[in-house]
């Protein structure tokens, strides 16, 4: 069963694309706390967009 996302951008809440508010705050606390020295946090998720031009 899928969780809403949050409603931070209008429609997102029942976006397959959207990352449920909780999932996103887990992965950002746990890349956090292995990688206390980074200088960019990015989840999983996005790393499709973040990297697409490569």
């Amino acid at each position: 069963m899928r969780r809403e996302a949050t409603s931070l951008l209008p429609g997102q809440e029942h976006s397959e694309f959207a990352m449920p508010l909780d999932e996103f705050v887990a992965e950002v606390v746990e890349l956090i706390e292995s990688q206390p020295d980074a200088t960019e946090i990015q989840v999983e998720r996005v790393k499709f967009l973040r990297y697409g031009d490569r």
